[in-house]
């Protein structure tokens, strides 16, 4: 709906409720479904030849139309090219880059990623750390750096993007 610029419409009834729903429940859920219909619909015809070309690659090595747009693009692409999975175990052997600019990165991210490569986490299922850099606060974890800017929001219509929100 936000990608269509069509206002994002919730329904103020929870869908745990233990109850039949009263009266006016029932059509502010009903309305809130036939809304998520129609924009369903709307994203539907814009993306049918995105759709119908997922559906095509797949049919091509066997998949139903309801296989092939389960499918990620990745994967659907390695079943289009018969790929078979492959194991690597190198990870470890990262080198830093030499051009790394590294007087812009806490030293705590490379204390962290130097102990994993050194087998300090061995065995353990999730390690991470948490460090700020500037006002963001920021997780290092094995799967990488995450990060957002506190409060940033942004409004935008079709015209007009306006950022508002903290900055580093």
């Amino acid at each position: 709906e936000g990608n269509l610029y069509m206002p994002i419409e919730e329904t103020e009834v929870p869908f745990d409720i233990d109850r039949p729903l009263l009266p006016d429940e029932l059509e502010s859920v009903i309305k809130y479904c036939e809304y998520d219909v129609s924009a369903t619909r709307k994203l539907m015809h814009i993306r049918k030849d995105y759709l119908q070309t997922k559906i095509n690659l797949g049919a091509k090595k066997g998949l139903t139309p309801i296989q092939s747009l389960s499918k990620t693009n990745a994967a659907l692409t390695a079943i289009y090219l018969d790929a078979q999975p492959v194991r690597f175990d190198d990870e470890k052997e990262y080198k830093y880059p030499d051009n790394l600019l590294r007087e812009y990165i806490p030293q705590e991210a490379f204390d962290f990623f130097d102990a994993w490569k050194a087998g300090e986490f061995d065995g353990q299922k999730e390690v991470q750390t948490v460090i700020h850099i500037g006002d963001c606060e920021v997780t290092l974890a094995l799967g990488g750096i995450h990060g957002a800017i506190p409060t940033y929001t942004e409004r935008e219509d079709e015209h007009n993007v306006e950022n508002c929100g903290n900055t580093l």
